[in-house]
């Protein structure tokens, strides 16, 4: 397998966001990741009534009062627009992101009373102060390895353990280690991880 460095995720669209904004869109890549490995998902949850989704959550380990939003999101989606194929729709309230308030006045060039210089000083300085007072409100976005994303879904999802993840992927050195991998990703996006021992209901979720 090549050594060489994989390429990261960037959880965001601007220079700065929020954290919770950050946390969001992991939970879009997430779910997106989930479609595209496990595709049943979704075509089991369109099978569903409202009275069953709980099932259906139990089913594929998807729990999480964030991912039922989505899944209800979606039927509705599905309920409106029956052409609409097997893909997540956004929740309808994701929440408010927060956005600087007070923004600071852009120069403005004078090239008739100063030079070019001062001017690009002038605005470095303003791009500054936008940078410090949008990093108040958020950080840069952080990065994740999109394959973090595969692994806690087939863990999650495929019910595969640490140590067959861990022997597909050289770069890991341990099931530890691909438990902490797993467990790191999955306090970000706020997933419960399934029990370790715990038996595949895939068999069911297809019934």
């Amino acid at each position: 397998m090549s050594t060489a460095p994989r390429r990261r995720t960037r959880l965001g669209f601007g220079e700065f966001v929020p954290h919770d904004e950050a946390v969001e869109f992991a939970r879009w890549v997430f779910l997106e990741e989930v479609a595209r490995l496990y595709p049943d998902v979704l075509a089991d949850l369109r099978t569903r009534t409202a009275d069953d989704l709980a099932d259906w959550a139990q089913a594929w380990n998807l729990n999480d009062p964030w991912i039922l939003e989505f899944a209800e999101a979606t039927r509705r989606t599905w309920t409106e627009y029956p052409s609409v194929g097997n893909y997540w729709s956004d929740r309808d309230q994701p929440g408010e992101i927060a956005a600087i308030q007070r923004r600071p006045t852009p120069p403005v060039y004078y090239p008739e009373l100063q030079s070019r210089g001062q001017y690009l000083e002038a605005h470095q300085a303003y791009l500054d102060e936008c940078e410090r007072l949008a990093s108040r409100a958020g950080t840069r976005p952080p990065r994740k390895d999109p394959t973090h994303f595969e692994w806690l879904i087939h863990y999650q999802v495929g019910h595969e353990s640490y140590a067959a993840l861990s022997m597909k992927d050289s770069s890991i050195t341990s099931p530890r280690t691909m438990s902490g991998r797993c467990k790191s990703l999955a306090s970000f996006i706020g997933l419960t991880r399934r029990p370790a021992r715990q038996r595949s209901s895939t068999a069911k979720a297809q019934k």
